[in-house]
């Protein structure tokens, strides 16, 4: 992953432990990587072994549900209130003394711009990838009012591209059930490359309800080995598939589905109890995915919307990638994370790892 990382957990509720891998100078500042669904620690490691390399301490962790952190209980441990206080008690384990920088991708966006949302003072800035702030957090109700309607008409898509999390209210069981079938290549298939001839036309994920499901009754995912390599984000990377897909198979998806079960509470949480309104005031970086058909601003243009409001000190960088541009394009990723932070950052990283 990087220069030898260490293993550790902290609790962040009565059995309850999150797990996440340090590396890098213990005194140089310190970025927090957070995973989406699916995920766990290692889908970080081209950032981490970059920034390491420049004398930044990182943390990646395996959020609650998967890899080596806690998994079972109610599918109510998997709000998004406790997701943060995982996180920060990662933070305070750490036992950085400054504010810290936060990464995130997908649901593990949703999760640091919520840390900012709610401990502002512990973040030094947040950089976040394909998932823009003030969108998950709101909850379906939330999401439904991004629904790009020229794409999506509302007799036809009444939920969008967002259908397949409806779909997770009405059918968790089921919905869980077809990807444990075979996790393996499940997980394969949700991290082929993007494709940019995909823009322009509903996604898949707008048709689950009518089809019955993720691929549709009764359908056979191709075998893990029949999706070639090369198609995925893991070509050239292929050690940290091995990793995820043995992390996966470990946990299965039914607690990393659970995040997608408190709609309703998370929004109350981010409208209720978001400090300053939930607007951030640090610099926040936001990268977008072009070729993600779902979330990319090209594909939603209404989905950054508020995110262009509650954030202050916003960048956009545009990325040609799928949904997972961070080991897609990994390279223009950290790229734009390291420039960000030398022109925004630049009294908390000074290119060398050396706080001023």
């Amino acid at each position: 992953m990087s220069t030898n990382p260490t293993e550790h957990s902290v609790s962040y509720a009565p059995d309850k432990h999150i797990s996440y891998l340090d590396s890098g100078p213990r005194d140089g500042p310190l970025i927090i990587f957070s995973h989406g669904w699916p995920g766990c620690a290692e889908v970080w490691s081209m950032q981490a072994s970059h920034f390491n390399r420049l004398g930044l301490r990182t943390i990646s962790v395996d959020q609650p549900g998967y890899g080596n952190s806690s998994t079972g209980g109610a599918l109510s441990d998997y709000r998004l209130e406790t997701l943060v206080s995982a996180l920060h008690a990662v933070y305070k384990a750490s036992g950085a003394v400054a504010p810290a920088l936060w990464i995130g991708h997908d649901w593990g966006a949703t999760i640091v711009w919520s840390v900012a949302a709610h401990h502002p003072d512990i973040c030094a800035g947040v950089a976040c990838v394909a998932v823009p702030y003030m969108t998950l957090e709101l909850g379906l109700q939330g999401l439904r009012e991004t629904i790009n309607r020229d794409l999506y008409p509302a007799d036809e898509h009444p939920n969008g591209p967002w259908d397949y999390q409806a779909y997770y209210e009405t059918n968790f069981e089921d919905a869980t059930r077809g990807y444990e079938a075979d996790v393996a290549a499940f997980t394969k298939a949700v991290h082929v490359k993007g494709n940019p001839e995909a823009l322009g036309k509903p996604a898949p994920t707008a048709g689950v309800s009518k089809e019955g499901g993720r691929f549709g009754p009764g359908a056979i995912l191709p075998a893990e080995d029949a999706i070639p390599m090369k198609m995925t984000v893991f070509d050239g990377k292929e050690w940290i598939w091995d990793l995820l897909r043995a992390k996966m198979l470990k946990t299965g998806y039914r607690w990393g589905n659970a995040y997608y079960m408190n709609h309703g509470v998370n929004r109350a949480y981010t409208l209720e109890k978001s400090v300053n309104g939930g607007v951030l005031e640090m610099p926040t970086l936001f990268i977008n995915a072009k070729w993600d058909s779902v979330c990319s601003s090209d594909a939603s243009p209404k989905l950054p919307v508020k995110m262009r409001e509650f954030c202050k000190g916003l960048t956009e960088v545009d990325v040609d990638a799928g949904h997972h541009a961070q080991l897609e394009r990994y390279e223009d990723v950290n790229r734009a994370i390291e420039g960000w932070l030398r022109g925004k950052l630049s009294g908390w990283y000074d290119g060398t790892g050396v706080k001023l």
